[in-house]
């Protein structure tokens, strides 16, 4: 949606929320009804219930947002004040948990794309290759 309604210079933004206390959390643990529960994936190990454990473990690590400050970051952004006039990214992450766990996910990507460089520059057409693909779809390289 971002890249089709740039064309009408309309801003998408993805906001990326922490745990902020809001009712949020607990409309959606429990929005199924009991007899509805999966009966597939329910262990722990698994995630299952894990989102009665958020509030808890957000406390005891100090990983509570201020819905406060919350809504004056998301009104500077859509007003633009106070983030300067010119921005370039459009996912906004809020909250230090949330900062933390999408900051250690990129640099795990970031290290396993590192690692398997010469994996997947292995996978490359070679030059005679190339040259007769290209011509098979019209495409001239320079």
């Amino acid at each position: 949606m971002r890249l089709e309604l740039a064309l009408f210079n309309v801003r998408v933004l993805t906001i990326v929320p922490g745990y902020f206390p809001t009712s949020f959390i607990g409309t959606v643990a429990n929005t199924q009804p009991a007899e509805q529960k999966p009966t597939a994936y329910f262990d722990p190990s698994q995630g299952y219930g894990s989102i009665q454990g958020l509030a808890p473990y957000c406390i005891a690590n100090k990983y509570v947002g201020d819905t406060a400050k919350l809504a004056e970051r998301l009104y500077e952004i859509v007003t633009r004040t106070g983030i300067g006039e010119k921005y370039e990214w459009h996912r906004v992450v809020l909250g230090t948990d949330c900062g933390e766990v999408v900051a250690k996910k990129l640099g795990d990507i970031v290290d396993g794309v590192r690692a398997t460089e010469s994996l997947w520059r292995s996978t490359d057409m070679d030059s005679s290759q190339l040259q007769a693909y290209a011509a098979s779809v019209g495409v001239t390289l320079q």
